[in-house]
Formats: structure tokens, C-alpha cells, sequence
């Protein structure tokens, strides 16, 4: 398949945007270096009203959670990492909220989720390691809420409740920005490395084929693989998600399975947005995700979700078990633990204003 000219909408390319929900693909990209000022802007301009089931206006609160995230997140960058995972948790806490409450269709279906974080421990005090501490969610609460909202597919790869809790160091293969860290401090293999890396500075697009219909398509990077390689490996096409595939005519890339008309890109948005991840950058750094066997971690979970419910167990650990935090950093696993609690919280910003604004928000030194 010969994949011709961009799909265009207002004369903007239409692709695959950061957000997961209802992204507007059509609007151009906004441009700053400060999220919190942007998306207390939006706030203002793009005001809702809340109502209740009775239809009675709610207090507007989303732009105050909003603000306390910014205070938390001030407060997390002026403390070391032994300490910064408190803080860190709540200017994420108090993000979701605002997430939650600027999006959800009444008050009432969230208010008795906001009180609770709907996430708890499974480990003991003698767990040292990131494979021995884990984490579950319970039924209702925050966290809960917010996968339900975020993605609903979430809630049944990841079932609620201790007996199926999961460690930090299972739910850290669902991380792309510390995947390097991940596979170099326990030496994963290649063939089990979950983030297969998209042509630089290049995100998915759809694009008209020489049948005239419309599909996604993404570039791999090449340099990724070897060089005698003409198009990538069988153990690579073996996990790719059900709803794309490798282009016949171009080896090293992908196409949707599905092809649709320009009416229809939406309807199928969702679905191929869980098959890329980001990492934030002043670039453009998309990644395929691959869906692994059991043994290699299973099939894939959102990463904003997975960068939370990290981040709860650490706040916790930080305020009930430091012995663990201090064994960990001084085990092998200190520089991948660094990497995490040094990087997700700039990570999880970025996309929790891309999830609400519902649009494109990248540094001021991008093009469009």
C-alpha cells in the first residue's frame, strides 16, 4: 500500500494527539513552557457549570484543585527525592481531581470517589525490593475513577482488589521514559522490550492510500534495528496490537488495519491511541507499544495511570516505611527509582493538561 498525502482539517495534518480522550485533532498546537498558567488560561475561557442530579449548580472547584497542584508541584521541586514523593503525590492528586471534576457529567458521579484514593498497599515491611512492593486499587475512589474516565479497558487488564495486586517493578514496563533505565537495570532482552521507537520527531498520521481510503500510519525508526534488516522481526509483528499492522510495500511501517472514511477517525481514535505512547520533550518522541506474552509483562497499561498509582505507593512508603526507600536507593535498582521520581512528575503534568484541554501542548521552541 502506497500511503499518499496527509488527512487535513482546517489546515492542520490530523494525527494522533497526546490526549487518550476526545482529542481535538483539528485545533494547532499550543505552544508553552508553563502548563499550570495554560491551563488555568483554559479554565477561564472554556468555563462549565457543574450540576448535581437535581440539577442544581455546583460549586465550581476545578480551578482551585488546579492551583493546589501547582503550589504541590513548587514544593516538590525544592526537595530531595528522598522527600519530594510526598508533595509529588498530592500536585498529581489534586491535577486528577481537577481532571475529574471539569470532565465528569454531574457532580454526583464523582463526589463520594473524591474523598477516597481508591488505592492501597499489598507488601510488608520487610519488602525491600520493587518486585516485592506492591500495589492494588479498590473498587471506588480516585484512582478508579480517573481509569474508568481515562480508559475503560484499564479496569479489566487490571482487576481491583490484593489478589491482584501488582509490584512497582511489573507496573515500570509500562513506562516509556524510563524504559532504558528499566532494560539496562534488569537486562531485559530485546526481544522483550515492550517500546519500539517511532521515526524521530514523528508522530502517527492519517493519511490517504492508493485505494483512496484512509489509515493511520507510523514510521519506525530504523536505527533501531539491525542493519541488514529490510523490515522488522517476526517476534515484533507477533505482538503488534490487533489494529495495526506492517505495511506490505514498506516494511518498517505500520498501517491500521481498519481503513475509514475522514467522518470515521474519531469513532477509531481511542483504540489506536492505546497503541502509542510519549515521552515529553521538545521534540516529538512517539513510541509503538507492543503487546507482550505474560512472562514479558503482559499486555499494556495506560502510563498516566501506572505513573500514579507509582507515585501513591512512594508518597506512602515516604511516610510510613522510609526503611524501604533507604534500602532501595541503596540497591541496584537506586538509578532506575532515581530516573522515576526524578522525571514523572514533569511526565504526568504534561499529560494531565493535555487531557483536559483535550489538545497538543508542547514547548514554545516546536514547530507545528
Amino acid at each position: 500500500m502506497i500511503m499518499k498525502r496527509n488527512v487535513e482539517s482546517n489546515s492542520v495534518s490530523l494525527r494522533l494527539r497526546k490526549p487518550y480522550t476526545k482529542a481535538d485533532m483539528s485545533a494547532h498546537t499550543v505552544l508553552t513552557d508553563d502548563v499550570f498558567s495554560y491551563v488555568d488560561f483554559y479554565f477561564k475561557t472554556h468555563k462549565r457549570v457543574i450540576k448535581d442530579s437535581m440539577g442544581k449548580q455546583v460549586k465550581q472547584n476545578y480551578s482551585f484543585y488546579w492551583n493546589q497542584s501547582r503550589y504541590f508541584y513548587n514544593a516538590t521541586k525544592m526537595l530531595p527525592i528522598e522527600s519530594a514523593p510526598l508533595p509529588m503525590y498530592y500536585c498529581m492528586l489534586n491535577a486528577v481531581k481537577s481532571f475529574l471534576l471539569y470532565h465528569s457529567a454531574s457532580y454526583d458521579s464523582i463526589k463520594n470517589d473524591l474523598s477516597r484514593h481508591g488505592l492501597t498497599e499489598n507488601s510488608s515491611s520487610d519488602d525491600y525490593t520493587l518486585n516485592e512492593i506492591k500495589v492494588c486499587y479498590k473498587k471506588s475512589g480516585i484512582f478508579p475513577r480517573f481509569a474508568s474516565m481515562l480508559d475503560e479497558s484499564f479496569l479489566h487488564i487490571w482487576n481491583s482488589g490484593a489478589d491482584h495486586a501488582l509490584s512497582i517493578k511489573q507496573l515500570l514496563t509500562h513506562i516509556p521514559f524510563v524504559h532504558a533505565a528499566y532494560v539496562s537495570t534488569y537486562n531485559v532482552p530485546r526481544k522483550n522490550e515492550r517500546f519500539v521507537p517511532l521515526k524521530a520527531n514523528d508522530s502517527p498520521c492519517f493519511r490517504f492510500g492508493s485505494d483512496k481510503h484512509i489509515y493511520l500510519v507510523a514510521d519506525l525508526d530504523r536505527g533501531y534495528f539491525k542493519n541488514t534488516a529490510t523490515t522488522i522481526p517476526e517476534e515484533i509483528k507477533k505482538s503488534l496490537p490487533s489494529v495495526v499492522t506492517v505495511n506490505p510495500d514498506e516494511g518498517f511501517q505500520l498501517i491500521s488495519t481498519d481503513y475509514m472514511r475522514k467522518n470515521q477517525i474519531k469513532n477509531h481514535y481511542s483504540e489506536l491511541r492505546k497503541c502509542f505512547a510519549y515521552i515529553k520533550s521538545d521534540k516529538r518522541l512517539w513510541y509503538l507499544v507492543r503487546n507482550l506474552p505474560v512472562e514479558a509483562g503482559g499486555h499494556s497499561l495506560n502510563p498516566m495511570l501506572v505513573e500514579y498509582a507509582i507515585v501513591h505507593r512512594f508518597s506512602e512508603i515516604v511516610r510510613y516505611k522510609p526503611e524501604q526507600l533507604v534500602n532501595i536507593l541503596q540497591g541496584k535498582e537506586n538509578w532506575l527509582v532515581h530516573e522515576f521520581l526524578s522525571l514523572v512528575v514533569d511526565q504526568f503534568m504534561d499529560e494531565i493538561a493535555c487531557e483536559i484541554t483535550r489538545q497538543e501542548i508542547m514547548p514554545t521552541r516546536v514547530k507545528e
